[in-house]
């Protein structure tokens, strides 16, 4: 006859197996001790993105790339991310993909009066029809107005007068940033906001590629200009916030 302390751990022993295949653990007492399953412990939660400090704005909103106003040569492409970013980290805005906003923007541009083949295509209100098939009833819009590489502070005054901290006689790199919140349906802007970037020109560490200044990749690599153009975009994009209550 078996002894019954060896069948009771054989037992356990086969209990263990099937429930280390379940993701489960048990651990055991002794001779008449029972036998306690634990559960894996539970992994770290994500961490949470913002959270909105106010109330949220009302709307969802698409970001368009900024334009360049300037005779200067800049790289935009992606400077949309830059918006997006300033947005998302005030929790307060609901937005729409990127992905979803650069197929909206491929269909405009057929509507484009430079298209020749623009009568071929569903042109009128296909800004609002198409920003409501997306549920976006709001745009944020941005134009780069002015970008100087290297000015001096008494004529960058003279430009942009009122910038603090500005020493006459010293040269900045400086990029005056437009941003506009436009209802999709009606076409009126809603809110609007200038932001001026200004850096010592020999502080900037300004790299320009064949194509020109690469505002992404000056904010990505937190340059001294980077940095100063990310800080007065989230600064822009409060202000905004505020606006739209």
């Amino acid at each position: 006859m078996a002894d019954p302390a060896s069948v009771r751990a054989r037992a356990r022993a086969r209990l263990a197996l099937l429930l280390l295949g379940l993701g489960l653990t048990i651990s055991c007492g002794g001779e008449g001790g029972g036998v306690v399953v634990k559960a894996p412990a539970p992994e770290a939660p994500a961490a949470p993105g913002a959270r909105c400090a106010s109330a949220p704005v009302a709307g969802t909103f698409g970001v368009v790339p900024l334009r360049n106003k300037t005779k200067r040569d800049l790289l935009l492409d992606g400077s949309d991310d830059l918006v997006v970013a300033a947005l998302s980290g005030t929790g307060c805005f609901t937005l729409v993909e990127r992905a979803q906003i650069s197929a909206l923007i491929g269909e405009l541009k057929l509507c484009s009066d430079s298209n020749p083949d623009k009568v071929y295509f569903d042109c009128k209100g296909s800004f609002a029809k198409q920003g409501k098939i997306l549920g976006v009833s709001r745009f944020v819009l941005g134009d780069v107005d002015a970008f100087e590489p290297d000015v001096k502070g008494a004529e960058l005054a003279l430009k942009i007068p009122g910038l603090p901290g500005i020493d006459a006689g010293r040269s900045y790199a400086a990029l005056t940033l437009n941003l506009r919140v436009v209802d999709v349906e009606s076409g009126q802007v809603l809110a609007a906001e200038v932001v001026h970037a200004t850096v010592p020109a020999d502080k900037a560490g300004l790299s320009a590629s064949a194509g020109g200044l690469d505002l992404s990749v000056a904010v990505k690599n937190k340059t001294p200009f980077g940095e100063a153009l990310d800080t007065v975009l989230r600064a822009g994009v409060a202000r905004l916030q505020a606006k739209l209550r």
